[in-house]
């Protein structure tokens, strides 16, 4: 059987007859714990973004995943005075 966090903390807090220091660092996880937890629940959030960003840019048919079409460069020319020394 698994304990609550916020219920383990609860009871440690309210024991008297546990040192302060015991109780200070049941609350102290507690924190970390909770932190960790709100860290995870984010980055899922932020994966369900970028997935439904990548379907909206797929589209309903697939699209082309996304990929921008790249222009030709153009040819440089040897003797052009922008690259002339003075």
């Amino acid at each position: 059987m698994e304990i609550d966090p916020l219920d383990f903390l609860k009871a440690v807090m309210i024991n008297a007859e546990l040192p302060l220091m015991v109780r200070m660092r049941a609350a102290i996880e507690m924190r970390i714990h909770r932190f960790e937890q709100m860290k995870l629940i984010e980055n899922n959030k932020r994966k369900a973004e970028v997935a439904n960003r990548s379907a909206e840019i797929k589209g309903p048919n697939g699209g082309n995943g996304g990929q921008v079409e790249m222009k030709r460069p153009l040819p440089r020319i040897a003797f052009d005075k922008r690259f002339r020394r003075m």
